[in-house]
């Protein structure tokens, strides 16, 4: 009876000793990392996704920042990096666009201040501008812009010479066309506009200017 207890002790012991033998021969179990760096890639994809997705309903500066990070991690994964490309595309596309948007809302502003000056001082400020044009592709620009405001490019225009009482010497008459090709070839403008006649259209007719 004792030697089958202590029989049964041995094997029992033995049991332990190979149990515990085989617990610690075990290789590492590297599954765990695999599945958080497939985490972290499934994270970056929908993020990507998200910011492409609703790229319209976000900031600007907010995706910029939120793609910086990403971009941080510097992963080659192919999906990843097309995901970053179409995203910078987007990005870039919206940038051209504002600054298109920009450019035309600047330029309708400076239009509607144009058409809040009277008509001598947006008139005289055409003058200054073909003077002072850096070109003469500049200049017959504004020339052609300038001429709009006009019956026709054949306008009167009548250069005061001076004043001797009551009578008004006047120069040989002129058109606005020619008158404004003189600025631009003189590139100067002194003269002062005296008065500035609209036809029914409410286009100009006739201006004249005091010579300075």
């Amino acid at each position: 009876m004792i030697r089958r207890i202590v029989f049964i002790c041995v094997v029992a012991l033995i049991g332990v000793s190979v149990l515990s033998s085989c617990r610690s021969k075990k290789p590492v179990n590297t599954d765990k990392v695999l599945t958080d760096e497939q985490i972290k890639l499934s994270e970056m994809k929908n993020q990507l996704n998200t910011l492409i997705g609703g790229f319209n309903n976000m900031p600007l500066v907010d995706i910029e920042n939120k793609l910086a990070v990403i971009k941080a991690i510097n992963s080659t994964d192919p999906e990843v990096l097309k995901l970053i490309a179409d995203l910078e595309k987007l990005i870039s596309d919206k940038k051209i666009k504002l600054a298109e948007e920009e450019k035309i809302k600047k330029e309708k502003e400076a239009k509607d201040q144009e058409e809040v000056l009277d008509l001598n001082t947006r008139f005289d400020r055409y003058l200054t501008k073909i003077a002072t044009a850096t070109s003469p592709a500049e200049a017959d620009k504004v020339i052609a812009e300038a001429l709009t405001y006009f019956t026709s490019p054949d306008a009167d225009v009548l250069i005061i010479l001076g004043t001797f009482g009551n009578e008004v010497d006047y120069d040989k008459p002129t058109t606005i066309k020619k008158y404004l090709e003189y600025v631009k070839d003189q590139k100067v403008h002194r003269n002062k506009i005296v008065k500035i006649e609209k036809a029914e259209g409410e286009k100009i007719k006739l201006v004249e200017i005091e010579k300075k």
